[in-house]
């Protein structure tokens, strides 16, 4: 009875279709700066938000107020993806990247130092969550620039794969570094 229905499609090609150019073990050729950024994106978020909560009760501050910036640094993570997707979009991946690399590396130096002042240690974690977070975004962005229509779903799996294992990773080497 069921045979009945597949009788219209006697006359299409029913034969898996491989793609024309399969270049899947070329990928991590392709997109190498992309799979960084996100291991980076990965590996920073999750050692910041363990750094932060054992390091702001270790600087005097109070569990609210270190509580305060992890919440920011989460708020901050997501809500700046807008402007840095906009950033990209206006100019290029590349520029984003330099920009949340500059604001990671202005944000590690400065965040110690703002911790006597609370309002502008906040206004630096929440920045400098969006160039972390950011740096995962643009590698997805970079990834569907410089990849073939076909590989799109194995890029963005690779871009997860490697956000994952700097997620994993991160939290261990802070640990030992910190240890």
């Amino acid at each position: 009875m069921f045979g009945a229905l597949a009788i219209p499609l006697k006359d299409c090609d029913t034969r898996p279709q491989t793609p024309a150019e399969k270049r899947h073990g070329k990928l991590f050729s392709i997109i190498p700066t992309a799979l960084c950024g996100a291991f980076i994106a990965g590996f920073s978020e999750t050692s910041s938000v363990s750094l932060l909560a054992s390091y702001s009760p270790s600087a005097i501050y109070l569990l609210t107020a270190a509580t305060l910036l992890i919440s920011t640094f989460g708020i901050g993570g997501t809500l700046l993806q807008l402007p840095i997707g906009w950033m990209a979009d206006r100019s290029s991946y590349k520029v984003g990247r330099l920009v949340c690399g500059l604001i990671l590396l202005l944000g590690t130096l400065a965040i110690p130092f703002s911790q006597p002042l609370p309002w502008l240690a906040t206004i630096l974690v929440f920045l400098w969550a969006g160039a972390i977070g950011g740096l995962n975004t643009l590698a997805v962005i970079e990834a569907g620039d410089r990849v073939g229509e076909q590989q799109v779903s194995a890029a963005m799996t690779a871009i997860a794969m490697f956000y994952t294992l700097g997620s994993v990773l991160g939290p261990i080497a802070t640990g030992v570094t910190v240890y």
